[in-house]
């Protein structure tokens, strides 16, 4: 048997419901779903519960962080291979039996990712579509999506997902420490399921913002590869110097300078074929908030390595003296 499981806020009822109604209409019908939401929302509206033949659990996530959920998930499972999927993703109707097919034909691999179709339901998704794929690079890797993707139950006996990142890499983070170990991934480009970017500029934002920490937590901490380079610095330097002439001063030199500034930045960005204008300015945005949000959360990790647990406390204290 094959059990699925499904982490969730409890925040988004609609794409929930259609991920459920989605495993209810798959072609392979022996497997259970466990949906592991916070013990807060507990009372969380379930359209489907046990129908067409599918068992569903609603169990307490009993602490914080998307790694906790899963691994509460884990621990509910009866099946020999667990799977995974995010709320808002909508399996295809053989995504489970093409889960089932590839285990079944590759016995030597322990755990399988899959590919995911993206619903574009406005400008602002249609252009993060062009901007983000999972890469050549990942896949050559063994790293496969966190919205789809497979284990073999018995990985689970001796490994856990890592509970200290609360989200982002949290499935590359494991699936590193897996080959670290000598066990083999490949994503199938077959095995499916559809899924949505974050429908507005702020969601999306505080995505990333939270992948930053998990990538911090994960290259700097873990493997001690610093994250910082002084090109990053320079970039957002560059970037926030001609933003305040903009902002601050009336000299029409300076009103020319912005607009320059940021055609340069358009330029030096690699353009991908086929990608429109207002992608080259979605990846310049993306840009300087992955270099923000990675400078942010680096400083922290040192901070707390050097003993400031709370910088803005430790700022008061110093100008109190």
């Amino acid at each position: 048997m094959i059990s699925v499981v499904v982490a969730t806020k409890g925040e988004r009822a609609a794409e929930l419901n259609r991920c459920i109604d989605a495993l209810r209409n798959q072609t392979l019908k022996d497997f259970e779903v466990v949906i592991v939401i916070p013990k807060e929302n507990m009372k969380f509206d379930l359209q489907y519960e046990n129908s067409n033949g599918v068992c569903i659990q609603l169990i307490k996530q009993d602490a914080k962080g998307i790694c906790n959920a899963r691994n509460c998930g884990v621990k509910a499972c009866k099946g020999e291979i667990i799977a995974f999927t995010d709320d808002d993703a909508e399996p295809y109707p053989d995504w489970i039996e093409k889960i089932n097919r590839h285990f079944e034909e590759h016995p030597e691999l322990d755990y399988i990712g899959g590919e995911f179709t993206l619903q574009t339901n406005n400008v602002w998704q249609r252009w993060i579509d062009q901007r983000y794929h999972l890469s050549e690079a990942d896949i050559k890797r063994g790293l496969c999506h966190g919205n789809n993707m497979a284990y073999r139950r018995k990985i689970f006996d001796n490994n856990l997902f890592d509970e200290n990142i609360m989200f982002g890499v949290d499935e590359a983070e494991f699936q590193m420490r897996l080959r670290d170990l000598g066990m083999n991934g490949m994503t199938f480009h077959d095995t499916l399921i559809r899924h949505q970017h974050r429908s507005n500029l702020f969601s999306f934002s505080k995505m990333r913002w939270g992948y930053a920490q998990g990538h911090v937590y994960l290259y700097e901490e873990k493997y001690g590869h610093s994250l910082f380079h002084w090109d990053d610095l320079m970039n957002v330097g560059f970037f926030l110097s001609t933003f305040y002439s903009l902002l601050l001063s009336r000299t029409t030199i300076h009103l020319i300078i912005f607009p320059i500034t940021l055609l340069i930045l358009i330029a030096i960005h690699e353009k991908k074929p086929g990608s429109t204008f207002g992608t080259w300015i979605v990846q310049i945005y993306v840009s300087l908030l992955w270099t923000v949000a990675k400078m942010y959360h680096s400083f922290k990790y040192h901070l707390r390595r050097w003993g400031v647990s709370d910088f803005r406390l430790w700022v008061w204290n110093k100008t109190k003296r």
